[in-house]
Order: C-alpha cells, then structure tokens, then sequence
C-alpha cells in the first residue's frame, strides 16, 4: 500500500478500489487507508497529504 500512498494524485477511494481489485476479499475502506497514511506518518515515512472529501 505503501507505494500507492506515495501517490498524491490518488485519493483514499481510489486507493481502495485498486486494493479491492487486487485482493477482492479485503474489507478496505477510506478510513482504514487514511489511518494506515497517519501511522506511517508518525513512524516517519513521508506520505503525501490528502485533500478533505478527496475520497
């Protein structure tokens, strides 16, 4: 995920429908992406910012 996180032109929703389509049994949700940017945020990966109701 990481790699699609490091793209700022995809928003949550779009990374969540490219996992969904890899792994069609995955119960991702924007808010599961966006928790998992903030963790890896505070971890020290440099992870793009998001626009609110970019999803």
């Amino acid at each position: 995920m990481l790699c699609l996180l490091a793209d700022p032109d995809l928003s949550y929703g779009a990374i969540v429908e490219r996992v969904m389509a890899a792994h069609p049994g995955a119960r991702t949700t924007a808010r599961s992406v966006a928790s998992t940017a903030s963790v890896m945020r505070r971890k020290g990966e440099t992870v793009p910012m998001r626009k609110k109701g970019s999803d």
